[in-house]
């Protein structure tokens, strides 16, 4: 089959090991794609006979042969979410439906990943205690599908506050969100950012190499992010942060267009347009 391909397309992972092996064997040209700031192994390994790399953060250009072709396409993200900008009333209004959230509170996010993070859900319950009293806001928290439950009770008072399992149509939370508070990876991260959500990112401290710090330090470099490292993080100075960006309506600005600029929106086009053209030079 790869014999036959004009291109063969490898995502990382050892997963795209097999593909990106038999793109060298067959002579067939090879794209790789790489979401985060450090490369896994098998996108170190591959890049080394590549035709091109389609990258997310600038920090990778370093780990790559520098004779390989890169390009900064972004990570792709769905249709619906690259479409929150330009709906994003519409889209605040059907959540407040969908989430139970209130008109006329600020809204603080607060994402775990896909599986949740038990600790980002701790201080999470500790920062909702902080601001019981905050009747102009409400929080929604996204705790990952195993954890619901232990956070189901956190506290509610004046301040308004929602926990799920899991967020199906995560477009609804990011046009309703005024300051998210995320992990650092990849995805949260060309979502966020594509969206204009201002950010404190507490990137994840086992990830491998590190890769969330990094992720996390060349968004805040960008001016689209704070970095909150998870290490000695109180609950007090989380909120404190937080409370700070929301009554800061220049710096949540300015964090919002540094993150228009820093984004990708139409990364999956941009791949695809990268695709087809080393898969045409092929066939020339």
């Amino acid at each position: 089959m790869v014999a036959r391909a004009d291109a063969v397309v490898g995502i990382g992972g050892y997963a795209s090991a097999p593909a990106a092996l038999a793109a060298w064997r067959a002579r067939r040209p090879l794209v790789l794609v790489e979401p985060n700031s450090v490369p896994g192994a098998v996108n170190r390994l591959a890049a080394r006979w590549a035709t091109a790399i389609a990258v997310t953060f600038d920090a990778a250009r370093a780990s790559f042969p520098a004779r390989v072709r890169l390009e900064r396409t972004g990570n792709p993200i769905r249709p619906a979410i690259a479409l929150v900008p330009e709906r994003r009333a519409e889209l605040a209004k059907e959540a407040r439906t969908v989430f139970g959230l209130e008109e006329g509170r600020r809204t603080i996010l607060v994402l775990g990943g896909s599986q949740g993070a038990l600790r980002l859900n701790e201080l999470t319950r500790e920062v909702a205690a902080i601001l019981a009293d905050r009747g102009d806001l409400q929080l929604l928290l996204a705790t990952g599908p195993a954890h619901e439950g232990r956070f189901g009770d956190i506290h509610r008072g004046p301040l308004l506050v929602r926990v799920i399992g899991t967020i199906d149509r995560m477009e609804l939370a990011l046009a309703i969100a005024d300051v998210a508070v995320s992990r650092a990876g990849a995805g949260h991260i060309a979502e966020l950012t594509a969206c204009a959500v201002p950010m404190i990112l507490v990137p994840y401290p086992h990830a491998t190499e590190h890769h969330q710090e990094a992720n996390a330090r060349e968004v805040q470099r960008a001016g689209a992010a704070e970095v909150a490292s998870e290490r000695g993080l109180t609950a007090e100075a989380l909120a404190g942060r937080i409370v700070g960006l929301l009554e800061d309506d220049r710096i949540r600005g300015a964090m919002a267009e540094a993150a228009k600029r820093w984004a990708r929106p139409d990364a999956d086009a941009r791949l695809a347009d990268l695709v087809a053209e080393v898969a045409g030079g092929n066939r020339r």
